[in-house]
Order: C-alpha cells, then sequence, then structure tokens
C-alpha cells in the first residue's frame, strides 16, 4: 500500500511524528508532504520513503500552482491513502474539489472538531472526506452530531529523541511548566497571577513559562503583574525562541504541566479541541494542574491534580506531599503499540 501524510496548514507539525512511527512498517510506502515553511521543524524526521515540500504560505499564485501540483502528484503517484494532518481551511477545500481515482481514500485530522458541524467550507471538504481522526477520546463524542462520518482519535504523544542539555535543577525547588509562546489569549495568565498570594506560596516553587514572548506588549503586562504581587522569584521567562533541546529537556525534568487552558474563557476545550501542553504532559508521563471544569475527563482523573483559583494557594502549599504520591498512566493507551494499532484499525476501515 502506499500512504501520503499531508501538512499543508504549515503548523501542527508535533503531530507528524506520531503517525509516521504508527505508519513504519505497516505499508509498502509512505510519502511526506508539508508546507515549504516546515522544511527545518522536520528535517530529523524519520519513517519515510520519499519527503516533498509545497508553497502553500505565500502568494496566491504561488498557492494556486502549489494546489495543482500536489493535485497531479496524488493521481500520479497513485495512493492508496491520503492522511491530511489539518484537514481544513481554504486550500484544502480547493483541493478536494478536483477529480480523483476512485480507489484513493482520504482522512483528516481535526484539531478543532467544531468546525465539522459550524463550518460550511468544512462540510464541502467531508464531501470528500469522510474519515476523520481527533486528538482526544473526548472529542470523539461530537460523532453523536455527525452520523454522516466516521471519528476515531488518536494521541500524537511520541516526539523525535533530541539532545539533552544539562540544567541545573535544585532537588528541593518544584517546578511547573506552562509551556507554549506567551499569548494570553491561549492560556490565562492573568487568573493564574491574580489567585496567587506571595507569601502563601512554598518559597521552592517555581512557574516555568516555557516560551517565547510574540506580543511585547501582552508580556509586559505579565511581567508588571508578577512584579506588582511581589511574585518575581517564582517565574522563569524565556525571551528568545527556545531550541527544540532545550524545550524538551526542560520538559523532561519539569515535576507537573499546566496547561493554564480556562475552561469558562475557552469552553471549545471541554468538548472539542486540546491543548498541546496535554500532550507534552502525555508523552513525558507527568503529572497536570487542571482547572477543576476538567475532573470529569478520564485522562486527567487518571493523570491530573485540580485546582481552582479560589483555593490556589492552598492547592501549591500540598504539592509537596502529592507530588508523583499515586500510581499515574497506568492505562494502556499511553503505550506506542496501542496507538499505533488504534490508529491503523482506522484506516484499513478507510479501504473502499
Amino acid at each position: 500500500m502506499k500512504f501520503a501524510l499531508i501538512e499543508i496548514g504549515g503548523s501542527h507539525d508535533e503531530c507528524l511524528y506520531s503517525q509516521l512511527l504508527f505508519l513504519k512498517g505497516e505499508v509498502n510506502e509512505t510519502h511526506l508532504i508539508c508546507s515549504v515553511n516546515l522544511q527545518k521543524q522536520v528535517s530529523n524526521f524519520k519513517h519515510f520513503n520519499a519527503k516533498y515540500f509545497f508553497d502553500f504560505q505565500s502568494s496566491k499564485r504561488k498557492r494556486l500552482k502549489s494546489i495543482f501540483k500536489l493535485w497531479l502528484q496524488i493521481r500520479k503517484e497513485k495512493y492508496d491513502i491520503v492522511i491530511f494532518n489539518t484537514a481544513q481551511g481554504s486550500v484544502l477545500r480547493s483541493l478536494m474539489l478536483l477529480p480523483y481515482a476512485k480507489h484513493t481514500n482520504f482522512v483528516g485530522v481535526m484539531h478543532n472538531a467544531n468546525k465539522l458541524s459550524k463550518s460550511n467550507s468544512q462540510k464541502l471538504i467531508s464531501k470528500r472526506i469522510k474519515k476523520y481522526f481527533v486528538l482526544n477520546d473526548y472529542v470523539t463524542t461530537i460523532q453523536k452530531k455527525l452520523p454522516q462520518l466516521k471519528i476515531a482519535s488518536f494521541y500524537p504523544i511520541f516526539f523525535p529523541k533530541f539532545k539533552s542539555i544539562s540544567i541545573n535543577k535544585p532537588k528541593d525547588e518544584i517546578w511547573i511548566c506552562i509551556p507554549g509562546q506567551l499569548q494570553q489569549k491561549r492560556r490565562d495568565y492573568r487568573g493564574l497571577i491574580d489567585s496567587l498570594i506571595a507569601d502563601s506560596i512554598p518559597n521552592n516553587l517555581k512557574f516555568l513559562l516555557l516560551g517565547r514572548c510574540t506580543k511585547e506588549n501582552e508580556c509586559a503586562e505579565i511581567k508588571e503583574r508578577i512584579e506588582a504581587k511581589g511574585l518575581d522569584k517564582h517565574f522563569v521567562f524565556w525571551n528568545k525562541f527556545i531550541p527544540n533541546d532545550a524545550f524538551y529537556s526542560y520538559i523532561q525534568i519539569s515535576d507537573f504541566i499546566m496547561p493554564l487552558v480556562s475552561a469558562d474563557k475557552e469552553p471549545a476545550y471541554l468538548t472539542h479541541k486540546i491543548s498541546g501542553s496535554f500532550n507534552l504532559a502525555f508523552a513525558y508521563k507527568k503529572p497536570l494542574l487542571m482547572e477543576a471544569s476538567f475532573k470529569h475527563i478520564e485522562d486527567f482523573q487518571e493523570n491530573a491534580l485540580f485546582y481552582e483559583y479560589a483555593t490556589m494557594n492552598e492547592m501549591l502549599k500540598d504539592l509537596n506531599s502529592n507530588i508523583l504520591s499515586k500510581s499515574r498512566y497506568y492505562n494502556p493507551k499511553w503505550e506506542l503499540d496501542y496507538q499505533q494499532q488504534k490508529y491503523l484499525e482506522f484506516i484499513k476501515r478507510t479501504i473502499k
């Protein structure tokens, strides 16, 4: 069989490696096709037979040319299954309106499943793509609204091995890592900072804001709030891009992952989409600190401690006794064999 794994959106490269790993050894041939802006990000990827890059991110003329060239390649290579790693957007809509051989099967990965039922553009795409992956078991509940589609989940929680860097972490310190670019619209930094009381936080506790500032005014506001409350010693910042070696080294040495997503501000995280921080915690089997709204989700029941802003300081005081105090990640879903088998079974069911 011949597979194509395609990322035309220019992002979500963090989901590609797991899929290449799942396909390894199971198929005769796998081609990785990406937008040109991902060349550096996928340079150390393995487990594919060929790699191609197209320009979907620049001028309209180049975009249309790339759509046509990719369409020709899909027809020429006669892929049995084509998997779109970001199965949404105008480029994919245009691509799906073109004719294909009857034997070619299409599968999509949805990063916001709400689009499947709400977006008119997505409904056009779904005339061609009728099988979708979502990125957590709890997101599959959208299937009830979409009986015409087939929906399954997989967890992209496997990453290339990056070089470990030496990090000095005092034995008595507890590091809570908040991964990702400093963007207030994605994470509730204000809610966290406003809930903290300097005199109540254990001296050995640090929050690692593991991402660079992308909007200087937002970053300045976050830092001002921290300073105004006398919390400077509890927060660590990065002012520039963090290389992968350093990023993943800090993830692995941290004691907790805190996605800092608020169900009140972004209710979609409870039903339709996930935070990349979830998968980083799952990948490295780190306990999560989650807002109490997520208590009903099975993955977090097993692997998280829960907080409310009103009682945040009391919860932080107990981390010394709670840290790694119970068995976590005992479900087989966290293992490669399980995820690979589930992914491939769904892929096979797509064959006409």
